[in-house]
């Protein structure tokens, strides 16, 4: 485990999922320090897309005062918040990649003009996003005669490739999102908005997770799908199946709560064998339709290119150990480039050594996890 240096930056993070929001308070240092945080989950229950946000932003609000509370009572409560992030998930962001890429006659150095030139045709060759609701536009990935480079400015290449994130936000929820996040931090004059996409491409280089592998991040009301190539982000498509759907899915007659308990008995063994056998029948009886609708959607993504069979799983640990046999059971080969079954690994804790280990809100929060590798990157860089 690692001492903390301290005498940092102090930073507030905000996390916006589908069915909860989140609020932490970072000190940055080696590794960084959360100071406080609270996670706003809302009751798992169907809502219309209006209910949904509103009960999204009150969480944010709750989460908020929760972590400021914490904040006050802590040994860093005289510091100033000096910068707040924010990460917008699905569905209220919609994330592609933009490629952008030339052949030079001869070697040619690769110049800030020509990363900066490549990342606008990126950006204008997509048609799927309107620039007037542009959220995020980042350079995720830079080839140079085929190889990937962090840092092409200097080099020399007769081809670039680019890869460029771009993101669009529900223009409602961000103003609702910001208005609230100025209230809570008013020392923090800017918010830099990042999307789960990004947080999610961020963390798996954290990790050092398969650099061509598919992401499936489970949420509360939607399903994110990441298509990764070489390190570069090259699809992506949205399950609007989450935690609520699937579980109401399953055991229809209980409430999603129950059935997370009973999925997660399930898989710690602990339930009595009638009450084992009624989970096993509703899994085997639900998991046909799940499978076509996931089968859909890799369709889509396996068009061009059939997907990778590593499989990195980011889902809330009650639905996790199912999911992820789930994945590895059903027949999906005909998507994958091996026509192989996939390989399902989930990210814990002991994937990021750049993050404190024991600390137990990290373990325990997924989407708190790859929110604080993210920070920890940029910072960093």
């Amino acid at each position: 485990m690692f001492g903390h240096r301290s005498g940092g930056d102090i930073v507030a993070l905000a996390d916006i999922r589908s069915g909860s929001a989140a609020v932490a308070i970072i000190e940055i240092g080696t590794p960084l320090r959360i100071i406080a945080f609270a996670r706003e989950h809302l009751p798992l229950e169907k809502r219309s897309e209006s209910a949904l946000m509103s009960g999204v932003i009150q969480a944010l609000g709750v989460a908020g005062d929760a972590a400021l509370k914490e904040f006050a009572t802590s040994s860093a409560k005289h510091k100033r918040i000096s910068k707040c992030i924010c990460i917008v998930g699905a569905p209220w962001t919609q994330s592609i990649v933009g490629t952008a890429d030339t052949h030079f006659e001869k070697d040619t150095t690769i110049t800030e003009a020509i990363v900066n030139n490549h990342a606008q045709k990126a950006l204008t060759n997509q048609t799927t996003i309107d620039a007037k609701n542009l959220f995020e536009a980042t350079v995720v990935r830079v080839l140079l005669n085929g190889y990937p480079t962090g840092k092409p400015v200097g080099k020399k290449a007769t081809d670039i490739h680019l890869y460029a994130l771009i993101s669009s936000c529900n223009e409602q929820i961000k103003a609702a999102v910001e208005e609230t996040l100025h209230r809570l931090f008013p020392g923090a004059k800017q918010i830099a908005w990042r999307s789960s996409a990004r947080a999610v491409l961020t963390a798996l280089q954290e990790a050092n997770a398969p650099a061509t592998c598919m992401v499936v991040d489970v949420d509360a009301e939607a399903t994110d799908l990441l298509v990764m190539h070489k390190g570069a982000l090259v699809g992506r498509d949205e399950v609007s199946h989450g935690v609520r759907s699937m579980t109401a899915t399953l055991m229809p007659e209980k409430t999603s709560e129950e059935t997370l308990v009973l999925i997660d008995m399930l898989e710690k063994d602990r339930c009595d064998s009638d009450t084992c056998d009624q989970i096993k029948d509703a899994i085997a009886r639900a998991e046909p339709d799940l499978a076509h609708t996931f089968g859909e959607k890799l369709a889509l993504l396996s068009a061009k290119r059939r997907v990778p069979e590593q499989l990195v799983l980011i889902a809330p640990e009650r639905i996790a150990g199912w999911l992820s046999q789930f994945f590895t059971r059903i027949d999906f080969t005909q998507f994958t480039v091996t026509t192989e079954p996939f390989i399902v690994s989930t990210l814990s804790l002991a994937n990021f050594a750049a993050l404190p280990q024991g600390e137990a809100r990290l373990a325990d929060d997924p989407n708190l996890m790859v929110a604080c590798a993210l920070v920890n990157t940029e910072y960093r860089s």
